[in-house]
């Protein structure tokens, strides 16, 4: 579903190479005042994140994350799981499984595999002497800079740097404008959240709650379907 996420990227409508990897894409730097300065902020309280996603208004599948806390060690785990269905049959599936392992406020390693309709991609990093290492099925093994993180959007630390994709480890560059508070429906409820939107290969919006929590996502797909992940 994206060249990203976290990235997700089908060509039907979330653009196999634009969309959850856009929904995982990169980003340049945005003003630090408005990101967070603990390197775990976004870890919800029950440490579990989960959002229906939506195409056009449509559910085709789920988006969770899962959060694992051992003194300080985090391990992070991406579930998404989606199918377009057309006069009720699955015209297109796409699954992506991947982990992301953090020591206090660093991302020591991360791992995912994805596959749709259209064939296999994965992508590993691994911190050797102080440098991520990543290689996936994008292209040559590559250093990746070293304020870059997964493109999972849990982490709203990631708006300070480039997004190493969760789906094929394409580093992935966009642009960031804050776009101030709004208020969102998310957990059954209104809510107050800060609202970021991504410009550059994909177009992508983020917003994070007043603990700089994940809340909901919307993006455009390739050839102009409608993304929306709402938190459940």
């Amino acid at each position: 579903m994206g060249e990203g996420n976290m990235s997700i990227s089908p060509r039907w409508a979330i653009g196999r190479r634009g969309m959850v990897s856009g929904l995982a894409a990169g980003a340049a730097l945005a003003p630090a005042a408005l990101l967070p300065k603990p390197a775990w902020a976004g870890i919800p309280a029950n440490r579990k994140l989960a959002f229906d996603v939506f195409r056009n208004g449509k559910p085709i599948g789920s988006h969770v994350l899962t959060f694992e806390q051992a003194g300080d060690g985090l391990t992070v785990r991406v579930s998404v799981d989606l199918a377009v269905r057309l006069l009720g049959l699955v015209v297109y599936r796409y699954q992506t499984r991947g982990t992301e392992t953090w020591r206090g406020n660093v991302l020591m390693a991360a791992q995912a595999e994805t596959n749709d309709d259209y064939g296999r991609y994965a992508m590993s990093a691994q911190r050797q002497n102080n440098r991520m290492v990543v290689e996936g099925t994008a292209g040559p093994t590559y250093t990746a800079p070293p304020n870059a993180l997964v493109s999972s959007h849990w982490n709203p630390a990631q708006l300070q740097g480039p997004m190493i994709s969760l789906q094929d480890g394409k580093l992935l560059e966009f642009a960031i404008a804050p776009k101030g508070r709004s208020t969102i429906a998310a957990r059954g409820t209104q809510l107050e959240a800060e609202h970021f939107a991504l410009s550059g290969p994909h177009s992508l919006e983020l917003w994070y709650d007043r603990n700089r929590v994940w809340s909901k996502l919307k993006a455009l797909s390739w050839e102009g379907s409608e993304i929306e992940y709402r938190q459940v």
